[in-house]
């Protein structure tokens, strides 16, 4: 659900574990929007994966997947609507989330 819509090809073929590291290499310019959003992306679904994880671990919590899509897409979209600098977060990726 995240991917759909997100305009950036996200790797396919890579474990896991190497996904951040891919992440911090291909999108390394902070100041740059079209890099600052996919690093919001990924740092909030590994967030959101990893507080599952948690969950289900030590309380025996389980969401779906959609919930966690939900709350991945909510949690995204608090982020852009709460950037500082809107200037850098066009209409059209307001729109899109």
């Amino acid at each position: 659900m995240v991917n759909v819509r997100n305009p950036f090809k996200w790797p396919e073929d890579i474990p896991w574990n190497q996904v951040w590291e891919w992440g911090a290499k291909r999108f390394n310019c902070k100041g740059v929007a079209c890099h600052r959003i996919p690093c919001m992306i990924l740092a909030t679904t590994v967030y959101h994966i990893w507080y599952e994880r948690n969950a289900r671990t030590f309380n025996h919590h389980f969401s779906s997947t959609a919930e966690k899509s939900e709350e991945i897409l909510s949690t995204i979209r608090m982020k852009l609507a709460s950037v500082e600098d809107r200037h850098t977060v066009t209409n059209e990726v307001l729109a899109q989330w």
